[in-house]
């Protein structure tokens, strides 16, 4: 008691004082007791340390069992019972919200790790039709540089051959043209030139010499084929071929 004092505790002086009754109740003073227990009932109220509450109404209802006033030991094991009770019921609705609390924190950081791993499969899906998308640019590019290329070089080999082709034909034509000089320069003969209408595009001076005709008098005019047995009616179709 007194090393109680000496801590100046007073919740610990309460229930050494407690122990105290006990023994009085025990010595068959229960009076002695009963007020202890209410001192201590009063001072629990006062500073709401309702847990001690309960054991401190089973202490004053056997201090009333020892008196033998059964209605107070039938009203105090009441209140014991209901404080008990009534405890009970709060610490059962606190686990409920603890556990309520946890189940939906659970839920929400199972809901944030679904919008998660949906943004990151978005993202992937997104990245992944990018990267599609990349690949068949490159691969239409490629394709449109192949077919450009082969399109090219199908046009310059076509181009190729026509200009060789174009190339003979001017070394063929002047080749007869040169032979068509020498001819038209080293004959005395009336020569003339037509086009391939049979129009007569150039005469040599002997023409006018032996037609007595003027150059402007038979230039643009049309060949006339005479009629020569054997010959051709259709010389000048089949020339023209």
């Amino acid at each position: 008691m007194q090393l109680t004092a000496a801590t100046k505790n007073k919740k610990s002086q309460i229930s050494a004082e407690g122990f105290i009754g006990d023994i009085y109740l025990l010595q068959g003073e229960p009076l002695r007791a009963l007020a202890i227990y209410n001192r201590a009932l009063l001072y629990y109220q006062e500073t709401k340390l309702q847990q001690l509450e309960p054991e401190t109404y089973k202490r004053i209802s056997k201090a009333y069992q020892a008196q033998k006033k059964w209605q107070q030991v039938l009203n105090f094991y009441e209140k014991h019972t209901l404080f008990i009770n009534k405890l009970n019921g709060e610490a059962q609705q606190k686990s409920i919200r603890v556990l309520q609390n946890q189940y939906r924190a659970e839920v929400k950081q199972k809901k944030i790790n679904l919008l998660q791993a949906e943004n990151q499969l978005q993202t992937l899906e997104l990245q992944s039709a990018i990267s599609q998308s990349i690949v068949t640019i490159v691969i239409s590019l490629f394709s449109l540089v192949i077919l450009l290329l082969t399109v090219n070089r199908h046009y310059i080999r076509k181009e190729k051959v026509r200009l060789t082709r174009h190339n003979n034909e001017i070394r063929a034509n002047e080749e007869q043209l040169a032979l068509l000089s020498i001819a038209f320069r080293n004959t005395a003969d009336a020569v003339w030139i037509s086009n391939k209408d049979f129009e007569i595009e150039v005469v040599k001076n002997a023409y006018v010499t032996h037609t007595h005709k003027h150059k402007s008098e038979v230039i643009g005019q049309k060949v006339v084929f005479a009629e020569i047995n054997g010959q051709p009616t259709d010389l000048s179709e089949k020339l023209r071929a």
